[in-house]
């Protein structure tokens, strides 16, 4: 027999340990999916923040994020249950043992050489027959002579190889029967759409993303390897609105450049608010946008919940360091990471208050620079702005390991002149040791990640 196509294989040792990982994977992803839950009560629950906007993002979390959790954990379980029935069915239809190992182009090239052996016994033996009777018909009446029987032997070639036949023999069957288990299993697995529901399901997070969540879901290799879990995290829309002209300062010129025809997936592209540097790296821009004028963002605050949502589906380390002005709490907020979309680097904030929910200190308008060494050993240009939210990132560097992460290297400024002297020494005494503070002109503070 021949199989069309490349060869298959199946190992049943590799296949069991890898269905091991991908249970803890899943168990894992529940228990994260577990403290996401608590981290959206606790949204849902706070009334720090009221009004429209705060009643529509709660809305948000209850009826559409909560369920977009449990939709994707379905899908590894669709995932998971499709390995365990292929498992099952290899055990019952192919081979049982549980070091089983099978491939069909070995099992082929054996049928092969076996055929020919089968060909050489058949002639050979027919040869050495045909002698044996012209001998025993000659000298027979001198004494006893042996006929040989190769016809066990033959029997024996036919039920292994087939002999002459090329659809019997038991490595034919063995072949047949691995043959018809993977062609099922694929139709099985085709039956369970599980690619159209994650595309579809994909799809609806990209286009339900908003300004409380900013998440969409991302399959890892799900259509090449069929073996990452699913996973959410935070990202950002996969349309950009891209604009040149953003300078130093933060200003941008008004002239609008569109990548993509105006349609309904321009939308969270226009208002993400994310223009382009000189060294193509993407910034965010709080002077000036199409939407309320100033950067949206600013209406949504910060809270621990964005930070467990990031870090459950991609790299990423964030730091906090607190200072008081004017008897009020802020927090200096800072994280490197890759983000998906943007690419890796990092961002800074300031944000106000001791709640859970921060408000975004868009009262602080502090000369802050960022600068990022990637994990290859380039740089990017050093950034900087009057602002209260600064970022860096660069659309080539992506798919960041931890290791990578690790090697990546962000150099933070922020200008704290607008501290009287005991704001300033109560803050350098509190973070200094712990964040490695270095100190430049005046209140000027350098610190990385």
């Amino acid at each position: 027999m021949s199989v069309v196509g490349k060869s298959k294989e199946y190992d049943s040792e590799i296949v069991a340990s890898f269905m091991s990982d991908l249970f803890q994977e899943h168990k894992k992803y529940q228990n994260r999916m577990l403290q996401l839950e608590c981290e959206f009560e606790r949204y849902e629950t706070n009334d720090t923040h009221r009004g429209k906007a705060a009643e529509a993002s709660k809305a948000y979390i209850r009826e559409g994020e909560k369920r977009f959790q449990y939709e994707i954990l379905d899908a590894n379980s669709m995932l998971l249950h499709l390995y365990d029935h292929m498992h099952d069915m290899f055990s019952s239809k192919v081979d049982s043992h549980p070091r089983a190992k099978i491939k069909t182009n070995v099992l082929l090239e054996i049928e092969r050489h076996y055929k020919n052996y089968y060909h050489d016994v058949k002639e050979s033996g027919d040869d050495i027959e045909t002698r044996a009777r012209a001998i025993e018909s000659k000298f027979g009446k001198y004494g006893k002579v042996t006929i040989p029987d190769f016809e066990p032997s033959k029997m024996a070639y036919k039920k292994f190889c087939g002999g002459d036949s090329e659809n019997s023999g038991y490595l034919y069957e063995c072949i047949d029967k691995f043959v018809r288990f993977d062609r099922n299993e694929c139709e099985y697995a085709e039956s369970m759409q599980l690619p159209e529901k994650i595309d579809e399901l994909d799809t609806r997070l990209t286009v339900s993303s908003n300004a409380l969540s900013m998440m969409h879901a991302v399959f890892f290799g799900m259509k090449h390897y069929n073996i990452k879990l699913a996973s959410a995290s935070v990202g950002t829309p996969k349309y950009w609105y891209e604009k040149d002209g953003f300078t130093q300062n933060g200003a941008w010129e008004k002239n609008f450049i569109f990548d993509h025809s105006p349609s309904i997936t321009m939308i969270p592209a226009i208002v993400w608010d994310f223009r382009y540097g000189k060294d193509g790296n993407y910034h965010v821009d709080t002077h000036d946008n199409l939407t309320f004028g100033t950067c949206w963002q600013q209406f949504m605050g910060y809270m621990e919940l964005y930070d467990v949502v990031f870090d459950i589906g991609t790299n990423m380390q964030s730091r906090q360091m607190t200072f008081y002005y004017g008897g009020q709490e802020y927090t200096i907020w800072y994280w490197k990471g890759d983000y998906l979309n943007l690419g890796a680097g990092g961002e800074c904030g300031i944000y106000r208050g001791s709640e859970y929910v921060k408000e975004c200190a868009t009262n602080m308008n502090l000369h802050m620079t960022i600068q990022v060494d990637y994990a290859d050993g380039t740089k990017s240009e050093m950034w900087e702005d009057d602002t209260w939210w600064i970022t860096d990132f660069n659309p080539k560097q992506m798919w960041y390991s931890e290791a990578d992460l690790d090697a990546t290297s962000i150099t933070y400024t922020i200008d704290m002149s607008f501290l009287d002297d005991a704001e300033w020494n109560d803050f350098i005494s509190a973070n200094q040791r712990d964040f490695d503070l270095k100190i430049l002109d005046g209140k000027i503070i350098e610190f990385s990640l």
